[in-house]
């Protein structure tokens, strides 16, 4: 069985919006990044961002109800989204305040990001 790469995308999509549909933070991000890079589809910039503007709330709802310690991973992924404007108006000073969350538990793609985030505001 030959699959174009074109098939892929349409199967990603559709197992994506499934999981996203679910709840699934991440799959709602995935999502967005096909819509914003017209994997599949057509690109469309609006509705990438409304797919972001969806994980990025879940993520913030998950931070708030995880304990300390399970925290880091998305106070990182939360520090790129506002970095980017992925979701929200990009903002470098609560870029900033997410990652430093992150940074100062060890994470270190956090570590790597904060200097350079801290150099923009």
């Amino acid at each position: 069985v030959c699959f174009e790469a074109a098939d892929f995308y349409v199967e990603a999509m559709r197992l994506f919006s499934l999981e996203a549909d679910a709840g699934n933070a991440p799959a709602m991000y995935d999502l967005g990044r096909m819509w914003a890079d017209g994997l599949g589809v057509e690109a469309d910039p609006d509705t990438a961002q409304e797919w972001y503007r969806k994980a990025l709330a879940s993520f913030l709802s998950a931070e708030k109800k995880l304990p300390e310690r399970k925290k880091t991973y998305l106070q990182y992924r939360i520090g790129k989204m506002y970095l980017a404007g992925l979701g929200c108006t990009q903002d470098h000073k609560t870029a900033a305040d997410w990652l430093e969350r992150a940074a100062g538990k060890q994470h270190k793609y956090a570590q790597y990001s904060l200097p350079l985030e801290r150099d923009k505001q």
